[in-house]
């Protein structure tokens, strides 16, 4: 797989908000990372950094503009990207303010799961460990992790 000269994260006029959510996360972000350049996401809870790795990774898909890692765009060639991409979460655990589901969303499309995939192992491992009524409430509002 080669690498081309592309910027490592090319972020093109991006837009998105939640649907059904109160506000625009996104409106216009606009973000060149380049190949070899060490990169961060640092601020406080609701800042929008997981919806932005969620949207990096291509388990979110934005509203409007385009996301390019090393010159291949999320969403048409996702396998590609998911093997030229990766991140260091800040705890090993759940991200609090997801739902456990789409923890196992998240995390499963990172590896490369295709998405019937991931519901039928999110809920086999949900049955098995008892969570079922907790599916789709923030782990931090219903687990103690």
């Amino acid at each position: 797989m080669a690498i081309n000269n592309s910027p490592a994260i090319n972020i093109l006029h991006m837009g998105f908000r939640y649907p059904g959510g109160s506000g625009v996360i996104f409106s216009d972000l606009n973000l060149k990372v380049a190949k070899g350049e060490r990169f961060g996401l640092f601020g406080p809870n609701g800042a929008g950094k997981t919806t932005l790795i969620s949207l990096m990774t291509g388990l979110l898909a934005p509203d409007k503009g385009q996301i390019e890692l090393f010159g291949h765009r999320i969403g048409r060639e996702r396998n590609l990207v998911n093997n030229l991409f990766g991140f260091v979460p800040q705890d090993f655990s759940f991200y609090q303010e997801l739902s456990p589901v789409e923890n196992m969303e998240f995390f499963g499309a990172w590896s490369g799961l295709d998405k019937k995939t991931i519901r039928n192992r999110t809920d086999e491992l949900l049955q098995i460990l008892g969570l079922e009524e907790v599916r789709n409430k923030q782990v931090q509002n219903s687990l103690a992790v």
